[in-house]
Parts: structure tokens; sequence; C-alpha cells
């Protein structure tokens, strides 16, 4: 997974498809700190906190991190620290790739990005077109259409076999009571 953050998304997806290997790349040291510690089997305490609040008295908000179905032994679940846009990763050989939120920051570089997703794809293998189609939900910002976004994808060899349109609310804090929608 390129782009994989705090891990969850990973973490479910290695659990419910059940992925033999999985890699989880992000280049926030932080959160791979955090989310291989969980992973591997810690529970861990993070404080999140505001300078954005409603109240005084209420600046942090402690949550508990752990894993929902187990840990995962290191030789079936690695991570990188690195940059998704050069990843360090051997070319043709995987079956997926997932970015979930690491296209729709990168959409000016679009063609560039679906070309590196290209290289690292095995023949016939799947990427992920759930995040093509979140991308497009910020086609104002990126300049790019959906239509566009799709044209590129098809022009770089991938296949879009069906798509939806869907708002989220995402990042939601009760901390802050903040949240971003998405248009996914």
């Amino acid at each position: 997974m390129l782009g994989a953050g705090g891990g969850r998304l990973a973490y479910d997806l290695h659990r419910l498809c059940g992925a033999t290997e999985t890699i989880v790349l992000d280049i926030d040291p932080y959160l791979l700190v955090i989310a291989e510690a969980v992973v591997r089997g810690a529970t861990l305490r993070l404080t999140e906190s505001s300078l954005n609040v409603f109240e005084a008295t209420r600046t942090t908000l402690a949550w508990t991190l752990n894993r929902s179905a187990g840990p995962l032994a290191d030789d079936r679940f690695y991570f990188l620290l690195a940059n998704g846009l050069e990843p360090p990763l051997s070319d043709g050989v995987w079956d997926t790739i997932v970015t979930p939120w690491f296209i729709r920051p990168r959409a000016p570089h679009l063609e560039e990005f679906l070309a590196v997703l290209v290289r690292l794809l095995r023949p016939g293998g799947a990427g992920s077109t759930r995040s093509l189609a979140r991308c497009a939900g910020v086609a104002a910002r990126a300049a790019l259409a959906r239509e566009e976004i799709f044209d590129l994808a098809s022009g770089a060899g991938f296949r879009i076999d069906r798509w939806s349109a869907e708002a989220r609310l995402l990042l939601v804090s009760p901390l802050t009571a903040g949240a971003r929608w998405s248009r996914s």
C-alpha cells in the first residue's frame, strides 16, 4: 500500500483478503513507528491535541490504539519508510497496489504517478480504481475532471470497470468537531 499512513486499512485488507504478504509504505516515520507497534501486538495510548477547540478545558483527547484481530508477523507484513512517488520496489512483480489517500494530493502529477504504478504491477495485476475515482472528487483543486483522470488511467493501461460518486465525512475529530468532506 502506497501512502499507508497509520496502516489500519492495510491491516484490515491483509486480514480480510487473506494476503500472504503486505508491504505498507509511507514517508511519515511517526505514523509508521506507531503502526508497526500496533500491528505487532502493542496497545498504545495516543493523545490528540488541538488549538482549534470549543472548550478551553478540553484541548486534548486520548485514544487507545490496538489491533482488531491479533498481531501480524514481521515475515508477512512489512513497513517501509520511503517516498511513494519513487518507491524502492521491484518492477513488475506486484499483484495489487492500493493507494487510498495518496493519489488525491498528487493529482497534478497523476500521469507520472500512474506510470510508476504500471511499472510496479505485474502484467494482469490490479490497480486501485477506487483511488482513481476518489481523486476525481477533487477535480476543481487539481484542475482535472473525472473524465480526464479516467483518460489518463486508460492511457497508462488501467481499465475502469465501474465507478460511483458519494460524499463522505472524513477525519472527524470529537475534540474539535472538525471534519473534512470527501467525494469518492
